[in-house]
């Protein structure tokens, strides 16, 4: 179904983000006959020991959950009226959904920095994650030395960026500022969670 719908352009032509990870996790349910969540739970949570990683929580996480929270008219900063439901959620996206902790995620953004291998598993080869990290957008996207990757985005030119990271360097940032970066280089992997909106 899918394929048959219209492209919003020709490749090449336009970089559009946000939509390709929701069409990789339909693919991954095409190809797999699983759903998302039990693809990622057996395929890289429970391997990775991301005990708190999932898009529905147990009670017990529940009570751990940070409120998301934004600035009133004011100027305080105040728990947002929005709050992200932690449970029921059936929609398993691939561009957002999951809840996680800051542990768990430095598991991920280890396995990643060291060449896609952890706990004496290889996730992804090298290569594969050499191919996400180079920019594959040219000058489309549109912020100043940043090109956009296989899910990252990344450094292009440290100058323009205006980043104290090195050529390379590979981020995401959520929408509810829940951000890390990846420095290849350095070695260095950090994440920020600081759950406000708007961005």
């Amino acid at each position: 179904a899918m394929a048959s719908l219209p492209l919003l352009g020709h490749p090449g032509e336009q970089f559009v983000y946000s939509s390709s990870p929701d069409i990789l996790a339909a693919l991954i349910e095409h190809f797999t006959g699983q759903t998302v969540a039990e693809f990622l739970q057996e395929r890289i949570f429970d391997p990775l020991g991301m005990d708190a990683t999932g898009y529905n929580l147990t009670e017990k996480q529940q009570q751990r959950m940070v409120q998301l929270h934004m600035k009133n008219k004011e100027g305080r900063m105040i728990s947002s009226p929005r709050q992200v439901p932690m449970t029921g959620n059936t929609i398993h996206g691939g561009a957002a959904g999951l809840f996680s902790t800051a542990d768990d995620y430095l598991k991920f953004c280890q396995m990643l920095l060291n060449g896609g291998k952890s706990n004496g598993q290889q996730f992804l080869s090298p290569k594969t994650i050499e191919l996400m990290t180079l920019n594959h957008v040219g000058d489309m996207y549109d912020y100043p030395g940043l090109g956009f990757g296989l899910g990252f985005g990344v450094t292009t030119d440290l100058v323009e960026s205006q980043s104290l990271g090195s050529l390379c360097m590979y981020c995401w940032s959520g929408t509810f500022n829940t951000q890390f970066f990846i420095d290849p280089h350095e070695e260095l992997t950090a994440i920020i969670r600081t759950q406000s909106s708007p961005y």
